[in-house]
């Protein structure tokens, strides 16, 4: 771990002070993004782009959407997304908070 992450993780936690991480929390976050039920045919999860095996994100340039055709960006990485700097999430910084950030995609019709 570099020296400065206790820095950041004291001074960047995004984690919102209403809806604190507990064991019961992660096990269920864990449990829907792998869950393929959320999207509108049943066939993507969250893991369907942001997989484990490559930093939570993908190989694609574009994402595959649950219609299997490109959407409008490639999965940014997950990985300490509680941690980050700006508090703003996607690419183009449209979420405000990683709550809301969770939501999006699904209710994205793309």
């Amino acid at each position: 771990m570099p020296p400065y992450f206790g820095e950041i993780a004291a001074t960047h936690d995004n984690t919102p002070s209403h809806n604190l991480i507990t064991d019961h929390g992660a096990t269920l976050g864990r449990v829907l993004f792998y869950d393929k039920s959320l999207s509108a045919n049943g066939t993507t999860s969250c893991a369907s782009c942001h997989k484990q095996k490559l930093a939570f994100t993908d190989e694609k340039t574009l994402s595959i959407g649950f219609q299997g055709k490109p959407v409008t960006r490639n999965s940014m990485s997950l990985i300490n997304a509680r941690y980050y700097r700006s508090g703003r999430f996607f690419w183009d910084e449209r979420a405000a908070t990683l709550e809301e950030q969770t939501l999006m995609p699904i209710r994205n019709p793309v």
